[in-house]
């Protein structure tokens, strides 16, 4: 009974998770024999935001009802990535890239039920 008495009535829920999924670095030797440094790095964060309201007392009297909801997903994924051969303490060359990624849409309705 509290199950269909929190689905009878209006609720919203705000979810929000970030987490690193790849952090990798990885040196080898060349064939020059100077030091080549790899490394990688990506992070992402998800979400959601929903709410939504239910009515339906009045479906069995009037023959009315009432449904309403939003969804709204969202993520964004950030990767970076450097590549450097160092040939001394202070002397190297690389290259360094970094790409972002977002995404977020929108799913909202509404259904009502009258006679």
């Amino acid at each position: 009974m509290q199950l269909l008495s929190s689905l009878l009535g209006s609720s919203s829920v705000d979810v929000s998770r970030s987490f690193l999924f790849v952090d990798a670095a990885y040196s080898l030797a060349t064939a020059a024999g100077m030091p080549l440094a790899v490394k990688a790095n990506a992070t992402a964060t998800v979400g959601l935001t929903a709410r939504g309201r239910v009515d339906v007392s009045g479906l069995l009297s009037r023959r009315a009802a009432h449904v309403e909801g939003r969804i709204a997903p969202s993520a964004a994924v950030q990767v970076s990535a450097s590549m450097r051969v160092s040939a001394g303490p202070n002397v190297g060359a690389g290259i360094r890239t970094a790409a972002t990624m977002h995404s977020n849409t929108l799913l909202d309705g509404k259904v009502r039920l009258c006679c």
